[in-house]
């Protein structure tokens, strides 16, 4: 798993690619010993978030709608589309289970290219498919007079990615002083969207 990765929900998907592995079947043909399909996790409630992580069991992973008819065989993935990173993807080259942890840029569909390497022989080429939607959130820097606590200046309003951890520092506002300094950082999400910053108002001395 990368160590830069916000770890913000664990999908374990329960329902993908019903059909099961068919592991050594008599009725497959000997140069035919494996058929790979496409695995599509880019639908309905599978659809990730940014920054979300999807970790799908060997049930439901690459080889449960696949035929393997050999004991030699190893999973190979690579990458089909532009952002379709493959360090993104971890994966067990036997079960067919990963993790899939797109980067925080990746917004759209994903696809990779997969097959299995059997006793010197090469499958046939199948896909598997993702989708990482947009989560922007809004959130607003407010500049409040401490007494009164009414605003002093209209919002800043800015965008970021949900869960992503944001800095603001106070602005200069004429004829007023921070009370605190400091910069505010938070972790943007829904609920938390407010940066709120007070001053105070410095008293007209009349020279």
């Amino acid at each position: 798993m990368k160590k830069s990765l916000f770890l913000i929900f664990l999908i374990l998907i329960t329902n993908v690619n019903a059909s099961k592995v068919y592991l050594f079947n008599s009725n497959i043909e000997d140069e035919n010993k494996v058929l790979t399909n496409n695995d599509n996790y880019n639908y309905g409630n599978y659809i990730l978030n940014q920054n979300q992580v999807l970790v799908v069991a060997p049930e439901n992973g690459l080889i449960s709608n696949d035929i393997i008819n050999t004991l030699d065989y190893k999973i190979k993935i690579f990458q089909n589309s532009e952002n379709s990173k493959i360090e993104d993807i971890e994966y067990n080259v036997t079960t067919g289970s990963f993790t899939y942890s797109p980067s925080s840029s990746i917004i759209g569909e994903v696809s990779y290219k997969y097959y299995i390497e059997y006793d010197g022989y090469k499958s046939n080429v199948s896909y598997i498919y993702f989708y990482v939607k947009n989560n922007n959130v809004s959130y607003n820097i407010n500049f409040y007079n401490n007494l009164t606590k009414e605003k002093i200046l209209t919002s800043i309003i800015k965008s970021s990615n949900v869960n992503s951890v944001i800095t603001e520092k106070p602005i200069k506002i004429e004829n007023y002083k921070i009370v605190n300094n400091n910069p505010i950082t938070k972790k943007i999400n829904y609920k938390n969207t407010n940066f709120d910053f007070y001053y105070e108002k410095i008293p007209n001395t009349g020279i």
